[in-house]
């Protein structure tokens, strides 16, 4: 079966994806996404152990998000319209999530709730600090690279076509 899907969480942000189900209990994912920053893509497989309108499922899922501006967002979140910091014009980032979770529906419409563990990796740009005579500073040769292990979320439908 074929489907369409669309689906929010954090750090997936928004994704609408084309749902392929080769067999009854798997699922193949591939979409395009945004976070409000920059658009992305995520890809990913579903185990769906039972064929019941109620079933448990184990997600993996791989995504990459290219770099944007974030400081529009850190305005619309502090309220503050002349924020700007550097250290946010090129924010983008790798991640895998693993999943448990919960599905209704099966056969033309399903409706799923995942949640589990994520791995964000990017590189912080402009973080540098410029040392002056009076205090100590810190200085990146290179931009850093971080991994970050958080705990992740997402919630979804998917309409079957075929």
């Amino acid at each position: 079966m074929f489907g369409i899907g669309t689906d929010v969480g954090v750090p997936d942000g928004a994704t609408a994806s084309l749902v392929v189900r080769p067999v009854r209990a798997l699922r193949l994912h591939v979409g395009g996404s945004h976070n409000y920053v920059s658009p992305g893509v995520r890809a990913g497989v579903t185990l769906v152990p039972f064929a019941s309108w109620f079933s448990p499922t184990l997600s993996f899922d791989a995504g990459r998000y290219t770099e944007g501006d974030a400081n529009p967002l850190a305005r619309m979140i502090t309220g503050d319209r002349s924020f700007q910091a550097r250290v946010l014009e090129r924010v983008g980032y790798d991640y895998v999530n693993a999943h448990g979770g919960l599905e209704l529906g099966r056969k033309r419409f399903t409706f799923y709730i995942h949640a589990g563990m994520s791995r964000v990796t990017t590189e912080v740009h402009e973080l540098g600090v410029s040392a002056d005579e009076n205090r100590a500073g810190v200085t990146f040769v290179d931009d850093p690279r971080v991994t970050l292990w958080s705990v992740s979320a997402r919630a979804g439908l998917i309409l079957y076509v075929k």
